[in-house]
């Protein structure tokens, strides 16, 4: 199978990762995080076909290296609503 340009730009979701406020164990949190950034967790992550967010991981074609591509966020992951969807999120578990 192989990249094909299909769309300019090309929608994209955005995943994040973190650390909660006050964690049971704040330094295994901090590994954790540590290690979801690292060369070999990124290339895990290219195994199973994700873009990595490292440069030095280059992704599973040259025409999906993301400095060549005109990437939009998806619209509900921006402004007004998902700004409301963290405010729920935060109400619905006491943040």
């Amino acid at each position: 199978m192989e990249w094909v340009n299909t769309v300019n730009p090309i929608v994209v979701t955005v995943n994040a990762a973190g650390i909660s406020a006050k964690p049971q164990h704040p330094n295994t949190a901090k590994l954790f995080y540590d290690y979801l950034l690292s060369g070999p967790a990124q290339q895990r992550l290219r195994t199973l076909r994700r873009i990595p967010a490292r440069p030095d991981i280059e992704p599973f074609s040259p025409r999906m290296e993301q400095s060549k591509l005109k990437l939009q966020v998806e619209p509900s992951q921006t402004g007004p609503q998902f700004n409301q969807t963290i405010k729920e999120f935060r109400e619905i578990f006491g943040l």
